[in-house]
């Protein structure tokens, strides 16, 4: 599945995360010519924002990508969530 930004960004906006777009994409949005691939943000872990992501992001099956087995992303309120984590079906 191709990577659509704009529409990553509406779907955590739209579940009320409170987040900012940081790295290469910030950079572009910006004007610099980069070209970048992924899509950085950073926020604040609190409860809310947790449950806020996973709200946004269940359907896309995220899972995190530098695990061998392809770890599905899980929300865990206790430790928060490991966030490198690519979205779309496990290979």
């Amino acid at each position: 599945m191709p990577q659509n930004d704009q529409a990553l960004l509406t779907r955590l906006r739209d579940n009320g995360l409170d987040f900012v777009v940081i790295g290469g994409v910030c950079v572009v949005f910006h004007g610099a010519p980069l070209a970048t691939f992924d899509l950085d943000i950073c926020c604040p872990f609190g409860t809310e924002n947790v449950r806020r992501i996973e709200a946004a992001v269940r359907d896309l099956h995220p899972f995190h990508r530098l695990t061998a087995n392809k770890l599905p992303l899980e929300m865990c309120l206790a430790n928060h969530v490991r966030a490198d984590v690519t979205v779309g079906k496990r290979p």
